[in-house]
């Protein structure tokens, strides 16, 4: 089986700029093996050279899903993170 890519976008917040990439990848748990899934992960990027800064984080979802993407994105354009922040 072969990962292949669903989605890349670039998304910027307070002077960072964020690269999400998710792909259908196989998985690698016994009990789910050659079973495929949607991976996406964030690092940070230059966009001028697009070279890959410190990774941020990632998530996943249902093969051939976005859910998980979107939702790291909209997260990142609101808050600058993956995850929404705790509310204390």
């Amino acid at each position: 089986m072969q990962d292949n890519k669903l989605k890349q976008d670039d998304i910027e917040f307070n002077g960072k700029t964020f690269f999400v990439s998710t792909i259908n990848r196989e998985s690698s748990a016994s009990l789910n093996y050659r079973s495929m899934y949607a991976e996406t992960m964030v690092w940070e990027i230059n966009p001028e050279t697009r070279l890959r800064g410190a990774f941020v984080g990632q998530d996943e979802h249902a093969e051939n899903s976005l859910y998980a993407h979107n939702r790291v994105c909209e997260n990142l354009r609101k808050y600058g993170t993956v995850d929404e922040p705790d509310e204390d």
